[in-house]
Parts: structure tokens; sequence; C-alpha cells
């Protein structure tokens, strides 16, 4: 089984949603933020809801299966939450690396602009990396990859400076009809065909082994 992390419900099918499509393994999208604050308002409690069925229509299109994890902080990152956080994932990780899971791969966002993916992304590779013996993979993060293009050339030279001739393409194009019908389930998140939305989720998925 592939366990591929998505920060929010939307990111995976966004970033990874063609490689999910390609792949014939049995798949689980985890969204790390599939809950809300305690103190949130009864609206943010009903559009995470919302965003959640979302997920399960989209991800069940992909071939992957969606499961929507309570939020691992408060929403406002700061040294305690941050602390917070990476205990939480920390404690995730170990529940995903268990053997009776079955998982032989993970997929892990890259990590770019929102500063949920920024902090995110990178806990849970070293995470990973010292946890598993699986495969490990990155995914740049869409749309934020096509918006910030200088960020995202900061973090793959990053990427070969630290695994260098290790990293190795995860491809899986050819999907991207059904990506972007699957992305247009997300009905609070997409836009209309000439919003910017589906121009950056177009763009080619990129994502590496690391190991």
């Amino acid at each position: 089984m592939i366990v591929a992390f998505s920060v929010h419900a939307d990111d995976a099918a966004f970033s990874i949603g063609e490689w999910l499509a390609h792949s014939e393994e049995q798949k689980l999208v985890v969204t790390l933020c599939g809950g809300v604050p305690p103190n949130a308002s009864a609206d943010d409690r009903l559009w995470q809801e919302a965003l959640n069925v979302e997920g399960d229509k989209a991800y069940e299109y992909l071939g992957a299966d969606h499961m929507p994890y309570p939020n691992v902080f408060d929403g406002k990152w700061n040294a305690q939450s941050e602390a917070q956080v990476r205990l939480k994932l920390a404690d995730l990780v170990d529940a995903y690396v268990k053997p009776s899971v079955g998982a032989t791969a993970f997929l892990v966002p890259v990590g770019i602009h929102h500063p949920d993916h920024v902090r995110m992304g990178p806990m849970l590779l070293n995470q990973l990396l010292i946890k598993t013996k699986a495969r490990v993979a990155l995914y740049e993060d869409l749309p934020y990859r096509v918006m910030y293009p200088e960020e995202a050339a900061i973090l793959r030279d990053a990427l070969l400076a630290r695994f260098g001739r290790n990293l190795e393409p995860a491809a899986g194009a050819g999907f991207l009809t059904r990506k972007l019908e699957a992305c247009a389930m997300f009905e609070s998140q997409w836009s209309p065909p000439e919003g910017d939305a589906p121009r950056c989720c177009s763009a080619y998925e990129r994502a590496w082994w690391v190991r």
C-alpha cells in the first residue's frame, strides 16, 4: 500500500492526482488538517466537514482511500505549536509505519510557500527516513510551484544537495483529464475554467524518490 500525506484535503489531488490515478497499487491519502480547532465557529466546522466529503469523492475517483486526520495544530504557528505538531506527526508516522499497516511507500510534500506545507513536509520526511525502510518520495506542491517558481527552484536545489544521485523521478503522467475531473470535485476550492486553479493544477507533476 502507498500512503500519501496531504496537508489539506485537496493538496494531494492537486499535486499528484495523475500519479494517484496512474498507480495500480492500493493507495491511502491521509489528510493532516482534517479537523477544526476546538474553538472554531460553526461555519468553519461545516466548511471543513464539506471539504472532507469532497476529498472522499475525489480520492475515490482517483482510486484511493481517504483518511482525514484531526487537525494537528490550532492554525497559529509559534514555537509552542510547532513543537506540538512535531510530536503529533511523530505519533502519526509511528501508526503508519507499523508492519500491520502494510505500507510499502510514502509520499510527502516538499513544502512550498504555504506555512503549513513548509513546516509539516520536512517534519514528515525526517520522521519517515528515521522510522521506516520503505520507499519515500517527495512531491512538489501544486499550485504553489506554479505560483512561486523561485521558491520551488530553491527547494529543488536543496534536494539535490541533500540527496544528490539518490534522487529518482517518480513518474505518473498521462492521466490529466482524470486528475482535473477529481480536482473539480473540490467545489469549495476549485474555480471556473477561466480561473487560476485549473491552469496551475494542469502543470506537469514532479516527484522524486529519495529512497
